[in-house]
C-alpha cells in the first residue's frame, strides 16, 4: 500500500509539472500572436494605425525604462537612507522628497534637451514616467496610511487631497513656465533661434509631460479607492490581485465597465473644450480631465484583468513558483492582442463616422495605456523578483543589472523606435492638412 503522504505530494508534484507545461504552452502561443499581431499593426497601410502602433511600441519601452531608473533609484535612496525606513512616516517623507526633487529637476534636464525634437521628446517621455512613479509611489504611501486607510469615505476625501495638491503643483508651475517664457522674450536671437520661441517649446513639452503623470498618479488612486470599495480593504499602489471572492471579481467588473463607460461620456463632454478657439484654461482642463479619465479607465481594466485571471485560476495561476511572473506576462500578451484589435475597430468607424467620433477616438488613448500599463506590471514584477530587494549584497546587484538593462535598450529604443514613431507622426500631420475634411474624421 502507498503512503497517503506520498500519494499528496505525488499528485502536487504532477499538478504543478501540468500547471508549468500549461503555461509554458499558453505563452508560447501568445507570444507568437503577439509578434504577428504588432507585424500587422506596424506595417498597416493606415497612417492612423501605423502611429499608434509606434506610439504604443515607444511609450511601453519607455516605462520600462523609466521603471528601471525608478526601482534603481528607490534601491539607493533606501541604501541611503537605511532601509528601515522604507515603511512608515519616515517611508512617506523620503517617497514625497523622491517626487518633489523629480518635479524640480525634471524641467531642468527637458531644458538642457535644447531645441532637437527627438532628444527633446526623449527626455520628455523619461523624465514623464519617472515622474509619474515617483508620484505615485509617494502618494500611494500616504493614501495608505491613516486616517485615509480607515473607511473608503476616507479614502476618497485622500483621493481629493493627493487632486488638491496635483492642482496647486500644475497651478504653479503653469506661472512660473509663463514668467520664464516672457523673460525670454527680452534676450537677443542667436544662432537663428528666438529664446522665447525655444522657451515656449520647452514649456509646451513640460506641460504635456505633467497632464500625463497627473492622470497617472490620479487614475491609479482613484482605482484605489474604488478596488477598496469593493473588497473592503485598501490595497497598496500595486498590491497582489490574489485572494478575492467570486462577488468581490463580479462588482469589480461591474464597476470597471461603469468606470468606462462614464469616462468616455466625460472625455466627450470636454473634448471640444480642447479646440484651438477655447481660452488657455479651458483646454489644460480639457486634457488633464481626458488624461485622469484614460489613465482611470486603464487602470481599473488592468486590474480587472488581474482579478478575474487569478479568480479563474482559483487563486494559485500556473507555472508554479514562477506563476506572478507567467499570470503578468499572460495578461499582458492577451490585453495587448485584445486593444490592438479594439484600435482597429474604433480607427475602422472612425473613418466612417466623420466629426461625430472626434471624441470617441480619444478613446484609443486608454487602449495604449493599457497595454503599457499591462507591461509595466509585468516589469514590475520581474525587477521584484530578480533579487531579494532586502539584503544590501543582493540589492546593490540589482541595481547593476537595472543598469546594465538601460544601458542596452536606450539606445535602440533612441535610435530607432523613437525616429520611427517621429517619421510616422509626421506624415500622418502632412496626410491630415493635405486631405482637409478628413484630417477632422481622425
Amino acid at each position: 500500500n502507498k503512503n497517503p503522504d506520498m500519494a499528496v505530494l505525488s499528485a502536487a508534484v504532477k499538478s504543478e509539472q501540468d500547471s508549468v507545461a500549461t503555461a509554458s504552452a499558453l505563452l508560447l502561443i501568445g507570444q507568437f500572436t503577439f509578434f504577428m499581431m504588432i507585424l500587422y499593426v506596424l506595417n498597416s497601410a493606415d497612417t492612423d494605425i501605423r502611429r499608434l502602433a509606434w506610439s504604443t511600441l515607444y511609450t511601453a519601452v519607455a516605462i520600462f525604462i523609466s521603471m528601471l531608473l525608478f526601482m534603481s533609484t528607490k534601491s539607493i535612496w533606501i541604501l541611503a537612507a537605511d532601509h528601515e525606513y522604507d515603511s512608515g512616516g519616515a517611508g512617506i517623507a523620503l517617497s514625497f522628497t523622491r517626487y518633489i526633487l523629480c518635479w524640480i529637476v525634471g524641467p531642468v534636464l527637458l531644458l538642457k534637451a535644447g531645441t532637437d525634437e527627438k532628444r527633446m521628446e526623449a527626455w520628455n517621455a523619461v523624465i514623464m514616467w519617472f515622474t509619474a512613479l515617483c508620484g505615485a509611489d509617494a502618494f500611494g504611501e500616504m493614501l495608505m496610511s491613516q486616517p485615509f486607510s480607515l473607511a473608503v469615505g476616507n479614502a476618497f476625501l485622500g483621493v481629493c487631497l493627493a487632486g488638491f495638491i496635483l492642482w496647486l503643483q500644475c497651478f504653479g508651475a503653469s506661472w512660473g513656465r509663463y514668467f520664464v517664457v516672457e523673460s525670454a522674450a527680452t534676450e537677443p536671437v542667436t544662432d537663428g533661434v528666438s529664446p522665447k520661441d525655444k522657451m515656449q517649446a520647452w514649456s509646451d513639452s513640460f506641460e504635456a509631460a505633467e497632464t500625463s503623470y497627473t492622470g497617472f498618479i490620479l487614475g491609479l488612486l482613484l482605482s484605489m479607492w474604488l478596488r477598496f470599495a469593493v473588497s473592503g480593504k485598501l490595497p497598496g499602489p500595486y498590491a497582489s490581485p490574489k485572494g478575492h471572492t467570486a462577488k468581490e471579481t463580479e462588482w469589480m467588473l461591474i464597476w470597471t465597465l461603469l468606470t468606462v463607460f462614464i469616462s468616455m461620456i466625460v472625455m466627450a463632454g470636454v473634448h471640444n473644450m480642447g479646440n484651438p478657439d477655447r481660452s488657455w484654461n479651458q483646454r489644460r482642463t480639457s486634457r488633464i480631465t481626458k488624461s485622469i479619465m484614460s489613465m482611470f479607465s486603464a487602470w481599473m481594466v488592468l486590474f480587472t484583468f488581474e482579478w478575474e485571471f487569478w479568480y479563474i485560476t482559483s487563486n494559485v495561476g500556473f507555472g508554479g513558483e514562477a506563476a506572478d511572473l507567467t499570470a503578468g506576462m499572460t495578461l499582458a500578451l492577451v490585453a495587448s492582442v485584445v486593444m490592438f484589435i479594439f484600435i482597429y475597430l474604433i480607427d475602422f468607424i472612425a473613418d466612417r463616422a466623420g466629426g461625430l467620433m472626434n471624441a470617441i477616438i480619444s478613446t484609443t488613448t486608454s487602449c495604449q495605456l493599457i497595454i503599457g500599463l499591462c507591461w509595466q506590471r509585468v516589469f514590475y514584477v520581474a525587477i521584484k523578483y530578480s533579487g531579494k530587494q532586502y539584503k544590501t549584497e543582493e540589492r546593490w546587484i540589482d541595481i547593476l543589472l537595472m543598469w546594465s538593462v538601460v544601458a542596452v535598450v536606450t539606445p535602440a529604443w533612441f535610435r530607432f523606435i523613437l525616429t520611427k514613431y517621429l517619421e510616422v507622426r509626421t506624415a500622418e500631420a502632412g496626410a491630415e492638412s493635405s486631405d482637409g475634411p478628413k484630417s477632422e474624421a481622425k
